[in-house]
Parts: structure tokens; C-alpha cells; sequence
């Protein structure tokens, strides 16, 4: 099972990504977190926005689609898609993540 962090520009985008790749099989369950700020240098020149966060949980075989499809969907140039595989947690909530029911 994997944990896939993402950002958005707006809340709205984050749903919309979120939905898609819920209901096509590429995650089991979305998170989304409104409201975090970030700093970042980009292209030289530094920056503070405002984002949204998708935490996206899904098995590690769906990764490489779930990528790809919010790369398709994503408004960022370079969008932050980050895994964190899973190494404990609840028996029965990894399992149905890991599911292909």
C-alpha cells in the first residue's frame, strides 16, 4: 500500500483530480487538505502560495497509472506527486487498499 502526497494550486482542482482518480480505480480513498501554505524557490524567483494537499491511498500497483492520469489532469508544469509505501497500519483497512474488489 502506498500513500501518494500531492499539491493543487486550488481546492477546487484537488476535488476534481481527487474524484477522477478515485472513480477509475487508481486510488482507494482521497484526502484532501485545504488551506496549507508553501515557500518554494521556482524558476529563480521565490515564492509563497497557497495549496491544497491530496493524500491518495492506493495499492502499488495502481501507482504508475495514478502518476501518469494526475499528470494528465494537473495544472502545475511540474507537479509534486511523492509515494510513501506503507509498513504498518491497520490489517484490514491495507488489505482492502490492496484490494482489486
Amino acid at each position: 500500500m502506498l500513500f501518494v502526497y500531492m499539491t493543487f494550486p486550488t481546492e477546487e482542482e484537488a476535488r476534481k483530480v481527487g474524484k477522477k482518480i478515485a472513480e477509475e480505480g487508481l486510488a482507494r480513498c482521497v484526502n484532501i487538505i485545504p488551506g496549507m501554505e508553501s515557500l518554494f524557490i521556482w524558476k529563480g524567483m521565490m515564492r509563497n502560495e497557497k495549496e491544497c494537499i491530496i493524500i491518495a491511498k492506493t495499492a502499488e500497483r495502481n501507482y504508475a497509472k495514478l502518476e501518469s492520469r494526475v499528470k494528465q489532469l494537473h495544472s502545475y508544469e511540474m507537479p509534486c506527486i511523492i509515494a510513501f509505501k506503507v509498513s504498518k497500519g491497520s490489517k484490514e483497512f491495507i488489505r482492502w487498499v490492496d484490494s482489486k474488489e
